[in-house]
């Protein structure tokens, strides 16, 4: 056991040292995850950064995608300084105002990428219930936001005034393959003019977990609450990459309402940020990679875990906003894709 510096603050819990988990579970990992990107969906950034305490690692990524390239760099270390100073070489992220602000930084590197960038919360949080399947023990929320700044890429510096943002923190045991485990996961996050939307719907192999929840979260404070959700998926012709997403939406009072999402940018693949299995592995005391994928050809990048998002336009029933859609559907070849709304 070691002593941190949240040890300073009156926010223990038990008779141990705050660096000290409740858990020996070698998957448990303490996460953050940013999303921000322009109205055009022409340019688009990802960043998290996670602390797999009880493995002794912190790892961190950020990309941008813009005009058809997206460009990736992936750090992790050794951690021999407490967990509170979310830190990975060029790469950092500072609390300035618990659920307020928060700021990401990306400085000199190999990869031509850099950012800049202050996240302003929109709303509150909205917490989703724990996620709770097959070894998985996590428990997540979601905030919408804006984000201020910069991003550069590839010599393009680009000047940024409160684009459309979101910013996720989870933790618990995930093990790894999460992902790979489903057979489908859709998840919405939009904006709109008084309003913002965060909503979760996916099926695991198998269908003995499911999960159809999120909130409409209200500028004046205000949550609705979804829990039921029903969807029809178009896709390009011969791909598992979506063009349009109608959803269903049903709060705890029965009121129905209609989320439609269309796809406006090429594709953004999680991968880049180690999402196909390369999280809480130890790389050395220090580690940094990355890659320039051509998104706008699909041959190009045809061997990328298919785990992806893509900004969209939305509407709320005759209400526009703008937002971006994750989405994965199982790899199988005995997998058919159903609709769940009639068309």
């Amino acid at each position: 056991m070691k002593i941190s510096n949240w040890d300073d603050y009156l926010i223990h819990q038990v008779a141990k040292p705050f660096d000290t988990l409740g858990t020996d579970n070698p998957n448990f990992m303490d996460r953050l995850w940013f999303m921000a990107y322009t109205d055009d969906g022409k340019l688009q950034m990802m960043a998290g950064l996670g602390s797999h305490t009880n493995k002794g690692l912190m790892d961190a990524f950020l990309l941008i995608r813009h005009e058809g390239v997206q460009r990736n760099i992936r750090l992790s270390r050794h951690l021999k300084e407490d967990r509170s100073y979310p830190v990975v070489g060029p790469l950092g992220f500072e609390i300035v105002e618990p659920q307020q602000r928060w700021r990401i930084r990306l400085d000199s590197n190999e990869f031509e990428l850099g950012c800049a960038l202050d996240f302003t919360a929109r709303t509150a949080p909205f917490l989703f219930p724990p996620l709770d399947f097959k070894e998985q023990e996590q428990l997540h929320y979601k905030q919408p936001g804006y984000c201020t700044g910069t991003m550069s890429f590839e010599g393009k510096t680009f000047e940024l005034k409160s684009i459309p943002a979101v910013r996720d923190r989870s933790w618990g045991a995930r093990k790894p393959g999460i992902v790979s485990g489903l057979s489908m996961m859709v998840v919405f996050e939009a904006q709109f003019a008084t309003q913002s939307a965060t909503l979760i719907y996916f099926d695991s192999v198998g269908e003995d977990f499911r999960m159809r929840q999120g909130a409409l979260l209200g500028d004046d404070g205000t949550v609705e609450e979804i829990v039921q959700m029903r969807q029809h998926v178009t896709f390009e012709t011969g791909t598992q990459r979506f063009t349009k997403i109608v959803m269903e939406l049903e709060n705890r009072a029965g009121r129905r309402r209609t989320m439609t999402a269309t796809a406006i940018s090429d594709l953004c693949y999680f991968s880049g940020g180690g999402y196909d299995g390369r999280h809480g592995k130890d790389y050395g005391p220090f580690h940094m990679e990355g890659e320039r994928w051509n998104v706008a050809d699909p041959s190009a990048v045809d061997t990328v875990f298919p785990y992806y998002s893509r900004i969209s336009r939305f509407d709320l029933d005759g209400e526009p906003g703008i937002g971006h859609v994750e989405a994965f559907f199982s790899q199988s070849k005995d997998w058919v894709y159903t609709p769940t709304l009639s068309k």
